[in-house]
C-alpha cells in the first residue's frame, strides 16, 4: 500500500526449512520515505492465528507454498527442473480456484498454463539442456484483497560456467588507473564534526572528503569509543538503490563507515530526499550509460575508491582487515571495491547488482542484474 491509511491487517506465511536459523523481513516505504507503524506483530505457526476482528475480512486469504526438486536450486545440464506450487487458503490445500503458471528462460517465457487447484501440489517439469536461468512463477487474484499473489521461485543451471559475452575492454585496466590517478593527484580534503552516536561507548563522527569530477564522499564514520591507534578492522557499509541519508552503525570491535552513494547531505528531512528522487536522482542509474565517461555510475565507484582510501587514512585502522558489505546496488559496489583495491581482505556481496550486463545478448539469453543497462 502507498498513502496514508487507517490499521490495516497483513498477513504473509511462510515455510521454514531445517535448516533455517534466522529471517529478515524487509518493509519498502514508498518512495524511500514516510512513516511505518508497527502494531501486535507476530510469528505463529499457520493456523494458530487467532480471529484478528472485521479488520481480518480484508486480510490476504491465499498463498502459494513452493518447492524445487533440489534444495540449494542449483542443477546440471541434462537435469530436469521441477517446480511444484500448492495454493493455500488461510494457511490450508485449497480446491476449486484457478491460478497461473508461468516460466521463464532468463527474460523469454517458455511456458504458461491456467491451473484449477485440486487441493494438492501441482508440478511444473523442465528438462535444461545449457548454462543459464529459470524463474518459476505462480500468480493467483486474491479475494480478500483484491490484489494479485505471486510466488517466484529460481534456478541456475550450471552457474560456474556462466561467461559474459562481451570481452573486456584493451584499455580497462589503464581506465580505471587514470581515474585512481585523478584522486591520488587530488589531495583528500577532510571535513569532520562529532555527532551523537545514540549508543554509549561509541564515537560517531559526520564526514565529508573532497572527491574530484562529481559530489563529495560523505558518510557517518563510527567506532569505539576511545579507539587506539592501529586497534580495529574497517568495514565500509554500502548503500543499496534509492537516495536517503548514511546511518550510524555502532559495532563492538569494529570502525564502520557508512557513506552516502549520492555524495549528498545527510541527516536532513525526507523532503529533502523525496525533492532529489523526483529531479536531479530520477531514473539515475540510467543517466548517462551510453558511455563509461558520462555514467552515472562513474560517479559513484570513485566516492567507492574516496571512501577506501579514506578509511586506510585512519590511525586506528589496523592496517591489515579491510571488509566491504552491501546488499544489492552496495552488493554490486563491494564486487567492485574488491577488484579495484588490493588491500580488500574480505567481501560480502549480498544479492549483488549491476551484474553481467550483457547477459541479455546472450544465447539463451540470460536476465541481466539491476538496472539493466542494456535495453
Amino acid at each position: 500500500k502507498s498513502g496514508t491509511f487507517d490499521w490495516t491487517l497483513f498477513q504473509k506465511e511462510f515455510t521454514t526449512r531445517p535448516t533455517d536459523r534466522g529471517g529478515m523481513i524487509r518493509f519498502n516505504l514508498p518512495d524511500g520515505s514516510g512513516t511505518l507503524w508497527l502494531d501486535d506483530f507476530r510469528i505463529e505457526e499457520a493456523g494458530t492465528v487467532p480471529n484478528a476482528g472485521k479488520r481480518a475480512a480484508s486480510s490476504a486469504e491465499y498463498s502459494f507454498r513452493t518447492s524445487l526438486n533440489r534444495e540449494n536450486a542449483i542443477f546440471r545440464s541434462g537435469e530436469t527442473v521441477v517446480c511444484s506450487f500448492a495454493l493455500l487458503s488461510k494457511g490450508k490445500p485449497a480446491a476449486g480456484p484457478e491460478f497461473d503458471v508461468e516460466v521463464f528462460r532468463g527474460p523469454e517465457r517458455i511456458r504458461r498454463e491456467t491451473v484449477r487447484s485440486s487441493g494438492r501440489a501441482y508440478s511444473v517439469s523442465v528438462p535444461v539442456t545449457a548454462p543459464g536461468q529459470l524463474l518459476f512463477r505462480a500468480v493467483v487474484k486474491d479475494p480478500g484483497t483484491g490484489r494479485q499473489v505471486q510466488s517466484l521461485t529460481g534456478a541456475l543451471i550450471d552457474p560456474e560456467k556462466l561467461k559474459t559475452n562481451i570481452p573486456e575492454p584493451a584499455d580497462f585496466d589503464r581506465f580505471w588507473e587514470s581515474r585512481k590517478q585523478l584522486l591520488r593527484a587530488d589531495k583528500m580534503r577532510i571535513v569532520s564534526r562529532e555527532i551523537p552516536s545514540g549508543r554509549a561507548g561509541f564515537l560517531c563522527r559526520d564526514v565529508e572528503v573532497s572527491c574530484p569530477g562529481t559530489n563529495p564522499l560523505r558518510g557517518y564514520l563510527t567506532m569505539p569509543a576511545g579507539a587506539k591507534a592501529k586497534q580495529y578492522p574497517v568495514l565500509l557499509n554500502l548503500h543499496g538503490a534509492g537516495n536517503k541519508s548514511s546511518l550510524i552503525r555502532p559495532r563492538k570491535g569494529l570502525i564502520v563507515f557508512d557513506f552516502n552513494v549520492h555524495g549528498i547531505r545527510n541527516g536532513q528531512p525526507d523532503s529533502y530526499y523525496r525533492n532529489l528522487f523526483n529531479t536531479t536522482l530520477k531514473d539515475y542509474q540510467h543517466q548517462g550509460r551510453t558511455s563509461r565517461e558520462s555514467c552515472y555510475f562513474l560517479g559513484i565507484h570513485q566516492r567507492l575508491l574516496r571512501a577506501l582510501e579514506y578509511v586506510k587514512s585512519l590511525p586506528e585502522w589496523n592496517g591489515k582487515d579491510l571488509i566491504v558489505y552491501g546488499y544489492s546496488m552496495g552488493g554490486g559496489q563491494a564486487l567492485a571495491a574488491a577488484g579495484l583495491d588490493p588491500d580488500v581482505t574480505l567481501c560480502v556481496a549480498n544479492d549483488p547488482a549491476l551484474s553481467d550486463h550483457g547477459g541479455i545478448l546472450d544465447k539463451p539469453a540470460r536476465q541481466p542484474g539491476w538496472p539493466r543497462l542494456i535495453d
